[in-house]
């Protein structure tokens, strides 16, 4: 499984990053902190799963996620945030994930265990 985190790396991103080692079947996880190389990166690496923190300045994360789907890009996408109404938001976008900000290493694994459900195999 291959993951690409969208977070401007001042909280937690290393805690995060230590989760998904521990998850088992993930090959990479990368942190990218800049929308424009995220959606660059979204598009040529085609990862398995994004992680994108919202509400932060110079992270509209709603709209990075609308515009991963309207570009006809099926990556799962879970969304982060410190503020619980961002949830609805999250999933209005057509989110297949929301985890709330300071995340717990028991959420993010069952987060991981649900996202492999749509991963296609490796070739």
């Amino acid at each position: 499984m291959r993951i690409l985190l969208l977070d401007d790396g001042v909280d937690g991103t290393e805690k995060l990053l230590e989760w998904f080692s521990e998850c088992g079947d993930i090959e990479m996880a990368s942190v990218i902190k800049t929308r424009e190389l995220f959606l660059e990166k979204a598009v040529t690496e085609r990862p398995d799963a994004v992680f994108i923190h919202t509400g932060r300045e110079g992270f509209p994360g709603f709209k990075i996620g609308e515009a991963l789907k309207a570009a006809g890009n099926c990556v799962p996408i879970v969304f982060l945030s410190e503020e619980k109404k961002s949830a609805l938001d999250a999933f209005e976008t057509g989110a297949d994930g929301f985890l709330l900000c300071p995340v717990e290493k028991g959420k993010v694994k069952k987060c991981v265990e649900n996202l492999k459900k749509y991963i296609r195999p490796s070739t």
